[in-house]
This record gives structure tokens, sequence and C-alpha cells, in this order.
């Protein structure tokens, strides 16, 4: 509550509301390389001028980025600053970026864009000898620059993999394969293989 008085004892009072600061959605909030995003936000001080756009996490990311902000009012007082802008997915490999638009005044709000491959990668399981110790994997519709070794595999529950072997050309495996470690549990597990651009696929394995 605000309150004004006068100097023969008549005040007026009025309600300020603070908001949580400033901040900002995207549109789409995931999506591939090439796409266009929007950004709407709130929350920024009156006054800010210029906006800048920038993802801190991969300059990459952020192409052709340009946001403004204006002032939205109500009577004759500024209740806060809202802000809208876009930017084009660059080219940077899939996961999670950090996006920041920045005020001159020192304010600054985050959201997460999350970049999806363009690629629909896939792995079959398919046991080598009758007890399933050790298991083929076959796979295609990776990146064509992606490259898997044996590093690239991994489980959950995790305890599944005790060895593994990976080759790909073109974005298909042409030779793969892993051990089942010695007194794993029984159960089914989910076998995920990430390639080098972070291409990813998996499928199911049960151990009885």
């Amino acid at each position: 509550m605000i309150q004004v008085e006068g100097n023969k004892g008549r005040s007026v009072q009025a309600v300020f509301t603070v908001t949580g600061g400033p901040s900002f959605q995207l549109f789409p909030s995931s999506g591939g390389v090439g796409i266009q995003v929007t950004i709407k936000g709130t929350g920024f001080l009156p006054g800010d001028n210029p906006c800048s756009l920038s993802s801190p996490t991969d300059s990459s990311v952020v192409l052709n980025g340009a946001c403004n902000f204006f002032t939205v009012t109500s009577g004759k007082f500024n209740v806060f600053q809202n802000v809208t802008g876009s930017f084009i997915v660059g080219s940077a490999p899939p996961g999670g970026y950090a996006i920041q638009v920045d005020g001159s005044l020192g304010d600054s709000a985050q959201a997460i864009f999350t970049v999806r491959s363009q690629f629909s990668p896939s792995i079959k399981l398919k046991c080598s000898n009758p007890a399933c110790t050790v298991v083929l994997v076959s796979g295609s519709g990776f990146n064509p620059a992606d490259y898997c070794n044996s590093g690239s595999f991994s489980s959950t529950p995790d305890g599944l993999i005790s060895s593994a072997s990976c080759s790909m050309v073109n974005g298909k495996i042409i030779a793969a394969s892993f051990t089942v470690a010695k007194g794993v549990k029984h159960g089914k597990y989910m076998v995920i293989l990430i390639a080098s651009t972070l291409d990813s696929a998996r499928a199911t394995f049960t151990v009885t």
C-alpha cells in the first residue's frame, strides 16, 4: 500500500504490486535447426533500452536474433514492460540451451530451448548365442555425420553392459554389439545408444 499525505492531514492510498521479476516464453520451446522461434515476456524494468537476445550456453543457437521492449501503462503510471522478439535456430547439436534476454538497466531473464534432431534413428537387438550373453545391435536413421564407439552404449537401470563395440557409416550401424554383465539382475532394461552428434535410439532388453 502506497500512501501520499498532504500538509493539512489529508492522505490518499493506492495499491502497488511487486512482480516476480522479468520472464519470457518461447514459441515453440523445442524444434529442429532452421525454424523460427518467437519470444514473449513481461516484467522488465521501464526504461530498458536497447534489448539484446543471445544464448550464453552456445552462441551458434541464436541466428538473426532481435528483441524489443514496450511499456504497458495503466492510467498515468507505468506498470511493467513487455518484450517481444524472435530468432532462427542455428546449427547446434541436439540438447537444451539457455536463451537470454538482457536489458540496458541490468535486468535479464532466461528460458530453455531444446534443439531436436532432424533424424529418426532406431536400433534393434538380437542375441548372438543361446545364452544371450552377447547381443548384436543393428540400426539406421542416424545423422550421416554420426560415429559411435564403445562408450556410446548405456542402460537404464545401469549395470546391464560390461563391454561394447560400435561402428557406424552414413547414419547406419555396420557392426555393433555388447556383452551382458555377469550376475546382472533379471528384468527389463532400456538399452540406449547416443551417437557423436547426440542422436539417440533405444530398445528394450529383457534378462531372464
